[in-house]
């Protein structure tokens, strides 16, 4: 085997391996996309993240 097929192994290699902490977020389903707000007129949501998020009771927009 010559040593250029034999580092194109390494590298594949390297490349299937992935961090255990990775590997459980992608099988738990990836990363939620949603946070839970408190809006100043007392109503508490679950909206997307988001940097334009509005509270769905009054309208306000919800500072982060």
């Amino acid at each position: 085997m010559s040593a250029a097929l034999s580092a194109k192994g390494s590298v594949e290699a390297a490349r299937n391996r992935c961090d255990p902490a990775v590997q459980r977020v992608r099988e738990a389903g990836g990363p939620i996309d949603r946070a839970s707000y408190v809006c100043e007129c007392g109503y508490l949501f679950s909206a997307a993240v988001s940097t334009t998020v509005a509270c769905p009771h009054c309208g306000v927009d919800q500072s982060w």
